[in-house]
């Protein structure tokens, strides 16, 4: 659905597929993982997705509030779905070091978590239409279990898979101040 954003040497959807068809017959489950919030250089450095960053001068980070970065997530999901097939069990919405979430003077108004969990859903909720558990990774959500008292887990993110990374893995300090006890 843009063509434009892709790098020319990606693959095209035929070479993926095989691939999928292969990890398949081996007995893996392609999960796919798209995008909704930070990491999104590669679509919001090109001119024509400009008003879809969370800051203007910014690239990294779509912003939660706007109407038009939903339609345009959702075309995304539409077109993975299509591409990953019909067995599709669960789907990786991203949402790790979005460090710049939550800046515009839109989202300043309002609650970072009730933000985050309300784009993450809009989201999401196709994908739960389908039968499809989605997920995200923990960072950002570490960071609000901390701002809620600890109660996030069990209250907002309950049907969702959480994937947890680390780079200093065993050790259980995070630089934001968790371990990894809610996990």
């Amino acid at each position: 659905c843009c063509p434009d954003i892709a790098d020319p040497e990606a693959f095209s959807k035929a070479e993926f597929r095989e691939i999928l068809d292969v990890a398949r017959r081996l007995g893996l489950e392609p999960i796919p993982l798209m995008q909704t919030f930070g990491h999104a250089e590669y679509v919001l450095q090109h001119r024509p997705y400009y008003g879809l960053r969370e800051r203007p001068g910014g690239y990294d980070c779509y912003c939660p509030s706007s109407g038009e970065v939903r339609r345009f997530l959702k075309r995304l999901l539409h077109e993975y779905l299509e591409l990953f097939g019909d067995d599709v069990k669960r789907f990786h919405l991203g949402g790790d070091e979005a460090w710049s979430f939550g800046s515009c003077a839109a989202c300043r108004s309002r609650k970072g978590v009730e933000l985050y969990r309300e784009h993450l859903e809009a989201v999401a909720e196709e994908l739960r239409g389908r039968g499809i558990r989605p997920g995200c990774w923990h960072d950002m959500l570490l960071k609000f279990d901390r701002d809620e008292g600890g109660r996030l887990f069990e209250n907002a993110f309950k049907g969702y898979t959480i994937w947890f990374w680390d780079y200093s893995y065993p050790k259980v300090w995070h630089w934001w101040g968790q371990s990894d006890k809610p996990l």
